[in-house]
């Protein structure tokens, strides 16, 4: 508001959320902007448009399948019923579309555990589907295939949270955790330009936002104000490495547009680094 009100005039955010209580909860906050924002349950009641769809922290939320390799070939981990508490059993790929995702990945070890998001595909297909012209940004806490395939990742990397506390188990409270999977870049990558889009950049995020920083942030001399020192101090957050810098990645893609992404300028090769 204070930073570019040109664009905020010009602009109209479509928000889709499928939960009533987080609707709720967003109408509060938003309520300063309540006449440029409209509220969708799903991508399929988004109207056509031109511009900039954003995420964060939403991959990670789909729905994922955890598949182990054997040496030779790969077996499914399902949830099973033992007396009075879950446990995991395994049995063949439930479907062709997993036997391809995992068909020419070879793990390091025995008994390597991954977890397979097959819906990024549809998301993909769908959002690139919606826009008309414009420009995706994905931020989310993950990682390129290859560097998923490291050893120490053998374990696979699905975990479950209550109350901000990480559980020992997926299958501790279930219903009442929520569920996540560090996201496969490469496979939202391959994804992405499986469905038409094509890969503007990738970068971790303290690279990311290095780059917007000259946008927001001048060099002077006189002391920051209170209000600036808080903002310095969320960016240093973001960034720093040992915090949410390295640790999230931002994944940009471009649809009928040669726009450029000031956050990209200092990221990765892309195509090199997701082995695209």
């Amino acid at each position: 508001q204070g930073f570019a009100p040109e664009c905020l005039e010009a602009t109209t955010v479509q928000l889709v959320e499928p939960f009533s209580t987080l609707q709720n909860a967003q109408e509060q906050t938003l309520r300063p902007f309540s006449s440029k924002i409209t509220w969708h349950r799903s991508l399929s009641t988004l109207p056509k448009f031109c511009g900039v769809h954003y995420s964060n922290e939403l991959l990670d939320a789909m729905p994922f399948h955890k598949v182990r390799f054997t040496g030779t070939s790969w077996d499914e981990l399902f949830v099973a019923s033992e007396g009075d508490a879950f446990c995991w059993t395994a049995g063949p790929l439930s479907s062709p579309a997993l036997r391809k995702a995992v068909e020419t990945v070879t793990p390091p070890a025995e008994n390597f555990i991954l977890e397979v998001c097959l819906s990024l595909q549809e998301w993909m297909s769908e959002v690139h589907e919606t826009m008309t012209q414009g420009v995706l940004l994905a931020l989310d806490y993950g990682m390129s295939q290859r560097e998923r395939l490291a050893l120490h990742r053998k374990d696979g990397t699905a975990a479950a949270y209550r109350a901000h506390r990480r559980l020992p188990s997926l299958l501790d409270s279930p219903g009442e955790s929520d569920l996540t999977a560090h996201v496969d870049f490469t496979a939202a990558a391959r994804a992405a330009v499986y469905a038409g889009w094509e890969v503007a950049g990738y970068a971790d995020q303290h690279r990311f936002f290095t780059g917007l920083v000259p946008l927001h942030f001048s060099d002077r001399v006189a002391a920051p104000s209170l209000e600036e020192q808080r903002e310095l101090l969320s960016l240093k957050t973001l960034i720093h490495p040992q915090l949410m810098g390295v640790q999230f990645k931002v994944l940009g893609l471009r649809k009928k547009t040669a726009t450029t992404m000031e956050g990209f300028r200092h990221g990765f090769k892309a195509r090199e680094a997701l082995d695209l």
